[in-house]
């Protein structure tokens, strides 16, 4: 049995294609990314009410399969632990009774990210922070107890640090959500990391949604250019023009 794990942040275009991908024989899981921050950080989100109900209804369409991302936390001074908890409670509400599942991790500044960020952050607006372990405990602690309330399990994605009582290790790649793969060796993408051995199919500078957050795209007129080349009959999501080589002999 092959498996797909999906990231995305509004796969409403895929909801057709799920009965197909199941009558060919493949397992999935999915992995929403719901965070609503303001428009500056994600220009080209949809609306909370609109993310919530494709949620709702991929959810009735894979029940058991589809997983909350709060992801990443990124504290400022426009974002603070209290934006953060006012955020999490409110879509918690709006998901409790549609997943088991949140996965959340505190923001990586990657140079990608860290150029992102800083390129909206001039003035000192947002005064972005990278806060210390015991930040990330404490707010990870307030945000595992309200997700309790609505009966979702939180996971700690690459932070082991931030594992504790009601808070497990994620395997975001997880070999037990899929027939016959119990066992699957463990591979590591980063430090902390739980998941199993995959192959991944996505590529850099495709989304076109912007997030100043995000590690995979440089600037969005190249996700932008990416996107306007895609060929939805090719076998890959973006096949970047060959290179000219030239032989001097």
């Amino acid at each position: 049995m092959a498996g797909i794990v999906f990231w995305t942040r509004f796969p409403k275009p895929l909801l057709p294609h799920l009965a197909g991908l199941s009558a060919a024989g493949y397992e999935y899981y999915f992995f929403f990314t719901i965070n609503r921050y303001p428009k500056a950080i994600e220009p080209r989100n949809p609306p909370l009410e609109r993310q919530v109900e494709v949620f709702r209804a991929l959810a009735d369409l894979a029940p058991g399969r589809v997983f909350w991302r709060y992801d990443p936390i990124l504290l400022s001074s426009a974002t603070p632990p209290e934006y953060h908890v006012d955020r999490f409670s409110e879509i918690a509400a709006m998901l409790a009774g549609h997943t088991s599942r949140c996965y959340f991790s505190f923001v990586v500044w990657y140079h990608k990210t860290r150029a992102n960020l800083v390129s909206i952050d001039q003035a000192g607006t947002f005064g972005f922070q990278d806060p210390e372990v015991q930040q990330r405990r404490e707010l990870a602690r307030v945000l595992r107890d309200i997700a309790a309330a609505d009966g979702i399990q939180m996971y700690s994605c690459s932070e082991d640090a931030l594992v504790q009582p009601g808070i497990l290790k994620a395997q975001c790649s997880d070999a037990m959500l899929f027939t016959g793969a119990e066992g699957a060796k463990t591979q590591p993408l980063r430090k902390d990391c739980g998941c199993v051995h995959s192959v991944d199919i996505g590529a850099y500078d495709t989304c076109v949604f912007g997030c100043r957050y995000c590690y995979a795209t440089r600037k969005h007129e190249a996700a932008r250019q990416a996107h306007a080349g895609h060929n939805p009959k090719e076998a890959m999501l973006f096949r970047r023009p060959a290179r000219a080589t030239f032989v001097v002999r």
